[in-house]
């Protein structure tokens, strides 16, 4: 049985762009073998097929399939004028990579039907308004693009939900406790008297309260823990999250604490894409330079920072919308974010600081595109480089993903726990709101 949300749905519309983004999409051997021996006469590929029948492959000895399809102007080779994939339209959809098949799909198996989430990246995803006038360029089953996700390996596209969820580094729930803890936290999110920002807050204070309470009960049964998980979430909606509302009312973030995580943040992206594009250039694993970050990280420290912001009328609904389903597609259990840094508290920690980071780039690009475009295309980027699609290879960049974690692990261990940490990343302003 699938399991959809009540707030995302997706539908191509061949605007083009996922063809467009700057990632390395793997080529995988079928698919090459397969394209090789296509017959392109008559379009526009039949002179770069008969001079180069493999003139869509790029090589990419740090990718697991060993190559990945070739872009030329910022696009993939293969995109049409249409906006449509020219193997796609002329030879169906098997002829296209295994990836832009199960692109923008992210299926989760759960004892209680298989969740069909999405990702962000996706405009028709972002735009449903653009999905409702457009409608569906091509039609697919879920299902078959669901058993092709099942059968291929070391995929986002494809997870199973673990037996039990670690809430924090000590307590550990078993999975349908944490469904109980994520309707509550997704009801929390989505009321309608206070700020999204608050809500936030309001959120690390529900998962750390929820955490302290259940320490005591750690070591009992299955079904015990599960009690006290769901007496945990029924005592705070009877009282309609009082208690947790006080405690994030109280809170009052120091703007020092916002402006190091986000500085280290950017300066750690800034110096990993350093190491990528080398990594890429010579094969074999990438090493983030600590020249690198640390100057990174001190310039965005003492960057200016935009005035101009798109209006909360419209960020916050487009940035909620996008983390309640990050929470329903499983992000928080499955550890989504591009660390991996495990347990549900560290995991919401990214989630405020992926909020921080949606303000930085919308106030980047919103005197430029307007509010809701910059909004979307924040979205798009914080989706693509810090949660779901940053190059995280099967074969690549070890020493590089170890350094990110430890970095991460200790800076994430102590500010996380700080009462200063969710109020001061999601910003000061929401605590002043009743």
């Amino acid at each position: 049985m699938f399991l959809f949300s009540d707030e995302v749905e997706y539908g191509c519309t061949a605007c083009g762009q996922c063809c467009r983004e700057r990632w390395r999409v793997p080529l995988d051997a079928l698919t090459r073998e397969g394209l090789g021996k296509r017959d392109w006469k008559g379009t526009l590929l039949e002179a770069k097929a008969k001079s180069d029948p493999e003139f869509f492959v790029q090589d990419a000895p740090t990718l697991s399939t060993g190559a990945a399809f070739r872009t030329s102007e910022g696009a993939c080779t293969l995109l049409g004028e249409d906006g449509l994939c020219t193997a796609h339209r002329l030879y169906g959809p098997q002829a296209k990579g295994v990836v832009c098949r199960l692109f923008p799909y992210l299926f989760v198996e759960a004892p209680e039907g298989v969740y069909t989430g999405y990702s962000f990246c996706c405009r028709p995803v972002r735009h449903p308004a653009e999905l409702a006038a457009t409608g569906r360029a091509w039609e697919e089953s879920v299902a078959s693009v669901y058993d092709e996700a099942k059968g291929f390996s070391s995929s986002v596209h494809y997870q199973v939900a673990p037996k039990r969820v670690a809430l924090t580094p000590t307590v550990e729930i078993p999975w349908d406790g944490y469904l109980q803890l994520e309707t509550g936290l997704l009801y929390l999110l989505n009321r309608p008297e206070r700020p999204l920002a608050f809500h936030l807050i309001a959120g690390h204070v529900y998962l750390t309260l929820a955490g302290l309470f259940l320490e005591e009960f750690r070591d009992q049964d299955e079904d015990s823990l599960r009690g006290k998980v769901a007496h945990y979430v029924e005592r705070m909606r009877s009282e309609n999250f009082g208690r947790v509302d006080r405690i994030a009312q109280r809170g009052r973030g120091r703007m020092g604490v916002r402006r190091y995580v986000l500085s280290v943040m950017l300066g750690l992206h800034e110096s990993g894409m350093i190491a990528r594009q080398k990594r890429d250039a010579r094969g074999g694993p990438g090493m983030i330079s600590r020249w690198n970050l640390f100057r990174g990280t001190i310039r965005h420290f003492f960057e200016r920072r935009s005035k101009t912001m798109p209006s909360q009328e419209v960020f916050a609904p487009l940035v909620g919308r996008y983390f309640r389903h990050v929470i329903w597609r499983k992000g928080l259990a499955l550890g989504r974010s591009l660390y991996r840094l495990g347990g549900l508290t560290r995991e919401y920690a990214m989630l405020l600081i992926e909020y921080a980071l949606l303000e930085y780039f919308a106030g980047k690009l919103a005197a430029d595109r307007g509010a809701e475009e910059a909004t979307s295309e924040a979205i798009r980027i914080v989706e693509r480089d810090f949660v779901l699609h940053a190059g995280r290879d099967v074969v690549g960049p070890a020493e590089e993903d170890r350094d990110a974690f430890e970095l991460f692990l200790g800076l994430f261990d102590s500010l996380v726990g700080s009462k200063a940490f969710a109020p001061s990343i999601v910003g000061l302003k929401s605590n002043q709101e009743t």
